[in-house]
């Protein structure tokens, strides 16, 4: 489960990770897990750095690519008989998603356009 205390608990994590590091940049969708209270008062005190992109903009979040593909290979234009073979053919997405690598290589990347107000943070990291 997502929530608040799960969420600052992966924050802490990563900051584990990288013990050196003045700042950790994160980007994030707008899930209210980030906007709750407790992981605003978090970020206040650590060297998480979290950058919400914006609303409506699928593009930038690699996760809705794999979301995608996911549906074009189990939803569209097929039928599934019953909810357990629904869900059968979910998971077993899952298990062979190594047959789908080379297609998942070519829509999961990270080459996409810069937007100006992030540009002038990354310039301002780098």
């Amino acid at each position: 489960m997502i929530n608040a205390e799960s969420t600052i608990l992966l924050l802490k994590k990563i900051e584990e990770h990288y013990p050196t590091a003045p700042h950790v940049y994160l980007f994030s969708d707008n899930a209210r897990y980030y906007q709750s209270e407790e992981v605003l008062n978090y970020l206040r005190t650590s060297g998480i750095m979290l950058e919400k992109i914006p609303p409506y903009s699928p593009n930038l979040n690699p996760i809705e690519r794999l979301w995608k593909f996911f549906h074009k290979q189990i939803h569209y234009n097929k039928y599934h008989a019953t909810f357990a073979a629904f869900r059968l053919e979910c998971l077993m997405f899952f298990e062979r998603l190594d047959e789908y690598s080379e297609k998942l290589a070519s829509l999961i990347t990270l080459n996409f356009n810069v937007l100006d107000g992030i540009n002038s943070k990354m310039k301002a990291v780098c």
